[in-house]
């Protein structure tokens, strides 16, 4: 091989058409090669390649270039012409892989990846370009058929685990490949290696009855590995039998009491809800013996509060540990590990401020700011040290850390918002953008501040799965929609079935986005989840409140009704429907039962009122509903839920009763009343004359005199304000009865007689017509009111 220092020596000497010539290229290849600079030769690379594009060894002028460290965009055009043209050949193979592990754009190499693997599939060497392309997220579609055929053709090989974990971590098909592990594995017991395969397949969801034998013999060849607590950590995260991996975790943990590997298989195990005796047995044992290391008591005490477990049992253990160790930096995981369990702040509070003041500025410091604002501690303890904290390392990726959590806990915008510009100018190419875009939105930040940054990010990663983070919460402030529209299909096209994606569906819809942007995905999305008691209902509700076809969703609203007709959130499924389908009869069943076990909530007049203004209901769900109204008779939803029952139900005992009298009549009572209000009460005086009996009752008409002489009653609102119902001539007598028979006396109440007249005045000359029998009855019993009854203008 040609030291670097020849090669150099002859570059300084070569003429200035060396680049052109086709041996130039064995020498650029060997400079690089060699650990050469790339500056000293990278003029003559796009020389060399733009004279020699298709010549067979440019491949290995590019290769050299990109296994030194050289950046893609220089070679891109040519690697991608050079494929073109050999994408049949074996060579091409070496070069594709290459691409790959540089980060090289996969778009480019696509067709020719397909290309070579047509052909090489059952080389050995295809097994590499597989495992590479899935590595890198490459499309599945363009290497499973070429799988299934180097599978078969190497069914066997020990080189075979790395293209089955490759294709299972990249979330690939698991049925077809169960067929090769099940003769797979039992051929490599004895290599503890293999066990990684059945990591990958464990941690996709793969089933687990099948491995049971191999796992067994592993285990007996490999008890005391730092791969044993890991493959029984899989196997509880996949829901694997428990009782299996008991025997060799318990035999685990009694060889290594004081690793510190155990930690994520006790922690697993712990936040299942099966039996944890023999692991708090064990903790309680090893935190006894070693109650003054904090490297192990600390590590053992963070282990027990991630799983969430009962606090008591380790609270004296945490304040012996913290008490001697709160001048150790490391120290504030346990602090951190408290806070985050739910821990009860003032037991640490004064252990937190120590280590605050010997650490106020170390970058572990961010670590308890946030666990301490996000357990809902005061923000003026940390504000200080925040504010040092950023000064110092406000321009580290991992500021956005603090700043979230400031915004998150409440704080004040203003307080942050400098530091938010200088993070965003600093990273605003960077995937974490979008943690802050969020919390800046949801703390009803403006949105003009976030725009830009939020622009540049939907235009870098609007196709990975976390940009739901960024198109919710921009929706739901209210953000444009154009902002979103152009990649809101191919993000759903991209994720149809996650459950995020009912997150962005439903934020559409709330947005009044089209409806037709999201119509093809809500079927799908259904089928995946349609019994999540929350998410589902979202859906549901918000495809029915955009105006969406009922028939989309029927089936899934009673299914979903059928499991969770007894939940608060069927309200607002039984809601939606009534109200974007008029066809009550669908789910009233579902309804009828809400409402007998939601009658004492202060929000179930939502199915009451659009339930109980059809006729045909049963006693009982009347009774829920009269039950209802006397509860909340002070709240003002009660005249809104009064007034649909009395439309409807006034010629029932139920409702023509003294407590519905009562309630009127103490509202009439009050001072002030909203529009709505005294609107309602309209409402409601014109139904009860729908019962004559109990229109006609002292009771009754004590009421109305009551309403009459209000100053709530008949307000001069405009005609396309009011109900044109109320404008008949019945209700026009129920008033005129209490005049002529006395019941109000005129001369001292003409006030409120003229606020009458002048209210009927206002009616549509149609429905005045109607009046002209009243009137003449009128000026026939008291003619000397005349310059009244005249307020009434027929024509």
């Amino acid at each position: 091989m040609i030291s670097i220092e020849v090669i150099r020596d002859y570059l300084s000497k070569a003429p200035i058409d060396f680049p052109e010539k086709l041996e130039a290229g064995h020498i650029i290849k060997a400079w690089l090669d060699g650990g050469g600079e790339k500056e000293f030769i990278r003029e003559y690379i796009p020389i060399w390649l733009q004279n020699f594009p298709e010549h067979f060894e440019a491949r290995l002028v590019i290769k050299s270039w990109l296994a030194a460290g050289g950046d893609e965009e220089m070679v891109e055009a040519y690697l991608a012409r050079w494929l073109r043209r050999f994408s049949t050949e074996k060579e091409a193979g070496f070069l594709i892989k290459a691409w790959l592990e540089v980060g090289g754009d996969k778009e480019i190499i696509k067709m020719p990846v397909k290309k070579w693997l047509q052909v090489f599939a059952t080389e050995i060497e295809a097994g590499y370009v597989i495992r590479t392309w899935l590595e890198v997220w490459g499309d599945k579609d363009v290497i499973e058929e070429p799988l299934k055929q180097w599978l078969q053709t190497f069914p066997e090989e020990m080189k075979t685990r790395f293209v089955i974990r490759a294709w299972l971590d990249a979330g690939g098909e698991k049925g077809f490949i169960k067929d090769y592990l099940i003769p797979w594995l039992p051929k490599f017991s004895g290599e503890l290696e293999i066990i990684l395969v059945v990591k990958s397949w464990l941690e996709a969801g793969g089933e687990t009855e099948f491995l049971k034998d191999y796992l067994t013999q592993w285990f007996s060849n490999f008890p005391a590995e730092i791969e044993t607590s890991a493959i029984i950590r899989s196997w509880l995260i996949n829901g694997g039998d428990r009782n299996f991996v008991q025997a060799p975790l318990t035999k685990w943990l009694e060889r290594f009491p004081e690793k510190i590997e155990e930690r994520s298989a006790i922690q697993t195990w712990l936040e299942s809800d099966e039996e944890i005796e023999f692991i708090e047995a064990y903790l309680e044992k090893l935190l006894q013996k070693y109650p003054e290391e904090e490297a192990d008591a600390g590590s053992l005490i963070q282990t027990w509060l991630k799983a969430d477990k009962e606090k008591d049992f380790i609270d004296e253990y945490l304040e012996s540990c913290i008490h001697r160790f709160y001048h150790v930096k490391e120290t504030s995981l346990l602090i951190k590990s408290w806070l985050e369990a739910g821990g009860d702040i003032e037991f640490i509070l004064g252990y937190l401020k120590k280590w605050f003041l010997k650490f106020p500025e170390e970058m572990d410091t961010s670590f308890v700011i946030q666990a301490w604002l996000l357990a809902g501690g005061g923000k003026s303890l940390v504000e200080p040290y925040i504010r040092n904290w950023l000064d110092k390392f406000g321009v580290e990726l991992d500021a956005h850390f603090v700043i979230t959590a400031w915004l998150d806990s409440g704080g004040e915008i203003e307080f942050i918002r400098e530091y938010c510009t200088r993070w965003l100018r600093e990273f605003h190419h960077m995937r974490e953008v979008s943690f802050l875009i969020k919390s800046w939105l949801a703390a009803e930040g403006e949105k003009e501040f976030i725009r830009e940054y939020l622009i540049e990010w939907l235009s870098r990663f609007s196709e990975e799965k976390q940009a739901q983070f960024v198109i919710v919460p921009w929706l739901d402030a209210g953000g444009e929609k154009g902002l979103i529209e152009n990649h809101l299909k191919p993000w759903l096209d991209r994720y149809p079935t996650e459950k995020g994606s009912g997150f962005v569906i439903t934020a559409w819809l709330r947005a009044k986005g089209k409806r037709e942007m999201v119509e093809e995905y809500i079927k799908p999305w259904l089928t995946r989840f349609p019994l999540e008691e929350e998410d589902t209902s979202y859906v549901i509700k918000e495809w029915l409140n955009a105006g969406g076809e009922p028939v989309y969703v029927a089936p899934f609203v009673t299914r979903w009704l059928e499991t969770y007709q007894n939940s608060f959130e069927a309200s607002f499924v039984i809601k939606a429907w009534i109200a974007n389908t008029k066809n009550a009869d669908f789910i009233k069943e579902y309804a009828y039962q809400w409402l007998q076990v939601f009658k004492d909530h202060p929000y179930a007049d939502f199915v009451i009122k659009r339930f109980c203004s059809y006729k045909d209901i049963p006693d009982y769900v009347l009774d829920a509903a009269v039950y209802w109204c006397k509860k909340y008779a002070s709240n003002s939803e009660v005249l809104f839920t009064i007034s649909y029952l009395t439309r409807s139900h006034m010629d029932n005992e139920k409702m023509a009763s003294a407590w519905l009298l009562e309630i009127i009549s103490n509202w009439i009572n009050r001072n002030k009343l909203k529009p709505q209000d005294y609107q309602n009460l309209e409402n409601i005086m014109y139904n009860t004359t729908r019962n004559r009996v109990f229109c006609n009752s002292e009771p009754s008409i004590g009421v109305s005199i009551q309403w009459f002489l209000s100053g709530h009653s008949f307000q001069p609102i405009t005609l396309q304000q009011r109900f044109h119902f109320l404008q008949r001539w019945w209700y026009f007598e129920k008033y005129s009865r209490l005049l002529i028979d006395k019941r109000i006396d005129i001369s001292l109440h003409e006030d409120k007689v003229k606020k009458f007249l002048a209210w009927v005045n206002g009616w549509s000359s149609r429905n005045k017509s109607q009046l002209e029998r009243n009137l003449k009855y009128l000026i026939k019993t008291l003619p000397r009111y005349n310059y009244l009854w005249e307020m009434v203008q027929l024509s």
